[in-house]
């Protein structure tokens, strides 16, 4: 859970809460406190939390502000046995414009991003193409029909996918 603001007994962080089966809480303890507060000291890093998303494999915490962080609106970091640990918040700073778009997409932001792979193009039902960039970083969407498109980016071992419309 986030927390929006700063209170009286809370900070801009997330507190993780930890239930028995039958959905009461977990006796809290010195060794192991219930909840477990996660981020606070990040607060100026991360500005206002609205919401948090983990990656299927548990690796990713993808903390989402209201944009009033220094570097994006998303932060990444990583989990290990170690701890937590962060990304670069500039990396996952990835947008397209125009956005709705006709003939030419611009991804801006891939100067960022080390490790670049394959781009992607899907529409709404499923079908997935390979695209090719200029040297502007732009997609030529001039033979594709209207409608809405999400583009893949893939780096190391992550995705990001963005929503576009493609109007005529």
């Amino acid at each position: 859970m986030v927390t929006l603001k700063d209170g009286v007994s809370t900070d801009k962080e997330v507190y993780q809460f930890k239930l028995q089966e039958n959905g009461e809480l977990v006796p809290s303890s010195t060794e192991n406190p219930n909840p477990r507060r996660f981020f606070g000291a990040d607060q100026d890093q991360n500005g206002r939390l609205r919401d948090i998303a983990i990656s299927s494999d548990g690796e990713k915490i993808y903390l989402i502000n209201n944009g009033g962080a220094p570097s994006s609106k998303i932060t990444v970091y990583t989990y290990d046995a170690d701890g937590v640990s962060t990304v670069d918040a500039q990396s996952v700073s990835i947008n397209l414009f125009p956005n709705p778009a006709t003939d030419k997409l611009a991804i801006k932001g891939l100067e960022n991003i080390k490790n670049l792979g394959a781009i992607r193009i899907t529409s709404l039902v499923g079908v997935s193409s390979a695209i090719v960039l200029d040297d502007n970083n732009t997609i030529d969407i001039s033979r594709y029909e209207a409608g809405v498109y999400f583009v893949q980016i893939y780096f190391g071992n992550e995705v990001r996918t963005l929503k576009f419309v493609k109007q005529d």
